[in-house]
């Protein structure tokens, strides 16, 4: 299947390290991205999940300032890059996930609309933890 790779960005004012720690618990999913409903529980190879699209396996790779949001669906390895960079706010966020050609523009952009409205919600999870710590 032939995909594309979209990015979307945003900044917070959280410093990378709190963002890392929201973005890397498999926990936090569902509280700022639509694709995860639940997590189910702990499994052998990460946490079980329901998503939009049924059960699946997550787990989360981190490497520097990169987090990969990997889901074993129907067989199937799918992954959500989230890079974070310093910035003069705190931190920068870029969203990475790699959607099908043949979805048309129509669905993706509403994806991509989807994946603004997600890290806004992110953004919003990740200051208010900062601001808990700072308290």
């Amino acid at each position: 299947m032939e995909t594309h790779e979209y990015i979307q960005v945003i900044e917070t004012r959280a410093d990378a390290e709190v963002v890392l720690s929201v973005v890397a618990e498999v926990h936090n999913l569902p509280r700022w991205t639509t694709f995860f409903a639940s997590v189910d529980g702990r499994v052998e190879r990460g946490h079980a999940v329901t998503t939009l699209v049924g059960p699946a396996v997550t787990w989360i790779e981190k490497s520097g300032g990169e987090v990969d949001i990997c889901s074993e669906l129907n067989g199937r390895l799918e992954k959500a890059r989230l890079s974070l960079q310093p910035s003069a706010a705190g931190t920068r966020i870029a969203f990475k996930v790699r959607l099908p050609v043949a979805w048309g523009s129509e669905r993706i952009e509403a994806q991509l609309g989807s994946m603004t409205r997600e890290l806004e919600r992110l953004q919003q999870l990740c200051e208010a933890t900062s601001d808990g710590i700072r308290a």
